[in-house]
């Protein structure tokens, strides 16, 4: 269509419009009044969207590679139905960067893990350690805000880890740990 029957089709629908009483839209400031008086507020966000937090799980311990796979996958999963995280979409790149770190320094210090994690926009890191003790394992898990240098929530949990639903259940018992709300906090 041409610029001039765009024209003539906007101004026709604008004044069929305004015969039905229909008023044009006027701009305001968030705060400001509005042509009615009333206050215009910003449209609100949605909770995920303003708690989103690209996270990545990074999983030590006394168990061999596929183990802390299975284990970070159920963290990480476990995370993202509860609507907590959502996956960092470097994750991947982050994880094979700080195995990369682990065969010069077995043990790679929190410091380390921000510094990698800043790399790859991963903004928070769920660090769990699994320890075997008299013959059950002990979860510890911790979220570290990668910006803030800081832990935001920790949690510990123990169980058995002879099948894969064990780690399901372990999953389930750290997130308790972790969220569950404590009488007296």
């Amino acid at each position: 269509m041409s610029k001039k029957i765009t024209f003539l089709l906007l101004a026709f629908c604008c004044s069929a419009l305004f015969a039905q009483g229909v008023q044009p839209i006027q701009k305001a400031q968030p705060g400001q009044p509005a042509p009615t008086g009333q206050p215009v507020t910003p449209a609100p966000t949605s909770p995920t969207a303003q708690a989103k937090r690209f996270l990545s799980v990074y999983v030590v311990g006394v168990t061999g590679e596929k183990e802390r796979k299975v284990l970070g996958n159920e963290i990480m999963y476990a995370l993202v139905k509860s609507g907590r995280c959502v996956p960092a979409e470097r994750s991947n790149d982050f994880l094979d960067a700080l195995a990369q770190e682990q065969k010069v320094t077995p043990r790679v210090s929190d410091l380390r893990i921000r510094e990698i994690a800043k790399q790859f926009g991963v903004k928070f890191v769920c660090v769990a350690e699994l320890t075997e003790v008299m013959n059950t394992f002990q979860l510890a898990a911790r979220i570290v805000n990668i910006e803030a240098a800081e832990v935001e929530v920790v949690g510990i949990a123990c169980n058995d880890l002879k099948s894969v639903d064990d780690f399901s259940a372990v999953t389930n018992k750290i997130m308790e740990s972790m969220f569950a709300k404590k009488k007296g906090m």
